[in-house]
């Protein structure tokens, strides 16, 4: 009769989050596979004989998030660890603030403020590798990993969320790869600062000539975009503020070039801010070039269609956005999938955008599929794509980081809703509001304590819009630590300078 009773005892899984701290899980940041496979299906912390067990929530979702940019680190940090079971897949384990990278790259800032760690995402596992493919069909992610000893293994998932961003824009044109450097991460950042400074210390060597001075200090900036633009400002604020102390008669020398091939600079402005915008370039002696098609970049020189080949000392690349190869490789290939209850499975696709490549997303941010012979796309309810990579059908958003944000703000909340939702199976975002994007407006700074802003039709120019753009990007920081950190470093380097050592 006893052992009768025993078999109604309801025999529900345990996380490995719930159970008591004695447990290895709470005592190591990596998991092995085993522990991942566990903590998402759950296990018994003790026996259901024991006085103490009780009833726990049923197993988690396990959900993949591939990169960790605006898109995948926004993602991480609004899922709900109760409900759902978070892996960052990302070749770097942090997260780039990337407004603040061209401040960073001049010494206006330092490289930590404009980084936030992965791991510091509680409850969100962290696995520095690359995502070699992905079998949709089978619903596994097969990764590599990144360091001296490389390890190859899958990964299964309930959900998977694709944010690789995107790559910078060449146009194929020859040494672009070679011989620019970009602006997309704190590695360039800090190897743009280096160059700088490089270039002063050669042409500050007693037998260098005149003529050669000039090549050397003549820096080219191919891109009329806020990023392009920013870097410009920052500098121009960079010769004026502090190397014109330690090299009188070179920072007066030195030359600051904007190439676009556009016949106006931030063409996302209205044109009165545009014309403002040159204006105050002008004055600041940097010289804007519209108009002008890049033909080639070589070690030491850029050569246009309209100036021929012109000596510099260095080249920053921010001409636009290219789609992560990722995307065009590992997801361009066909895959089995059961549509129906029969044992047919269909050879689907993932829908591309006509023009960029991106995948093509569904007002939900759901990845849409259609048969390779032909069919009516539909979306995939466990893939999702958002960010640069991702393009919603018959509407077209900036590829920018606001974007990015209030995509995975809306993922990450809409999951929630739909896991507390749920009485059984996974959670299913198709109830709930479609994602709509809501400009907060662009700005950009132009050098000198001078920026421009427009939001909403309201434009703001000058100081005041200078005001805008700092308290903004203090305020946006994900971190107080890089709240507290950022206004600080711009108090100490106004009274004290920029940093222009060179390592």
């Amino acid at each position: 009769m006893a052992s009768k009773t025993l078999l109604r005892i309801p025999f529900r899984p345990q996380h490995l989050s719930s159970i008591a701290p004695t447990s290895c899980l709470q005592h190591h940041r990596f998991l092995s596979l085993r522990e991942l496979d566990e903590s998402k299906r759950g296990i018994y912390n003790q026996s259901p004989f024991h006085p103490n067990f009780a009833l726990t929530e049923p197993a988690r979702e396990r959900v993949l998030i591939l990169g960790s940019g605006w898109g995948g680190f926004g993602v991480a940090r609004s899922l709900d660890t109760k409900q759902y079971q978070p892996i960052l897949i990302t070749p770097r384990t942090y997260f780039v603030f990337t407004p603040l990278l061209a401040s960073t790259a001049v010494g206006t800032l330092e490289f930590r403020t404009a980084m936030e760690s992965s791991h510091s995402i509680k409850g969100v596992e962290v696995i520095r590798g690359w995502a070699d493919s992905v079998n949709i069909g089978k619903k596994f992610v097969h990764i590599e990993s990144i360091g001296d000893e490389v390890v190859r293994f899958d990964l299964g998932y309930d959900k998977l969320i694709i944010v690789v961003g995107s790559y910078a824009q060449t146009f194929g044109i020859p040494g672009v790869k070679e011989h620019a450097m970009f602006l997309k991460d704190v590695s360039d950042a800090r190897r743009i600062r280096s160059r700088v400074l490089e270039r002063f210390e050669q042409a500050s060597l007693p037998t260098v000539s005149s003529e050669r001075m000039k090549e050397l200090l003549n820096f080219a900036i191919v891109g009329g975009g806020p990023t392009g633009i920013e870097f410009a400002a920052e500098l121009h604020d960079l010769f004026r503020d502090d190397l014109v102390h330690v090299y009188p008669t070179l920072a007066e020398t030195a030359k600051i070039t904007v190439y676009d091939v556009a016949p106006s600079i931030l063409g996302m402005f209205d044109k009165k801010l545009q014309v403002y915008a040159e204006n105050v370039f002008r004055r600041q002696h940097i010289d804007v070039k519209t108009s002008h098609h890049v033909l080639e970049v070589q070690a030491d020189a850029i050569v246009t269609k309209e100036d021929g080949r012109v000596p510099v000392g260095a080249v920053v690349w921010s001409t636009g956005l290219a789609t992560n190869p990722f995307v065009a490789g590992p997801l361009g290939k066909p895959f089995l999938l059961h549509r129906d209850y029969t044992n047919q499975p269909t050879e689907m696709k993932i829908v591309k955008a006509p023009r960029g490549g991106q995948i093509q997303v569904d007002s939900h941010l759901r990845v849409l599929a259609e048969p390779t012979s032909g069919g009516t796309p539909a979306p995939l309810d466990d893939i999702f794509a958002l960010g640069d990579c991702a393009a919603i059908v018959d509407k077209h958003l900036p590829a920018t980081a606001q974007v990015a944000n209030q995509q995975a703000n809306w993922l990450g909340k809409s999951l929630n809703k739909a896991a507390r939702k749920k009485e059984h199976g996974a959670a299913d975002v198709a109830g709930e509001k479609e994602f709509r994007f809501r400009s907060l407006g662009v700005m950009a700074y132009l050098g000198g304590w001078r920026a421009i802003t427009q939001t909403d039709g309201v434009d703001v120019k000058g100081r005041m819009a200078w005001l805008l753009w700092r308290t903004a990007y203090m305020t946006k920081s994900v971190s107080w630590r890089n709240r507290v950190l950022i206004p600080t470093y711009w108090f100490l380097n106004w009274i004290l300078g920029r940093d222009i050592n060179r390592f």
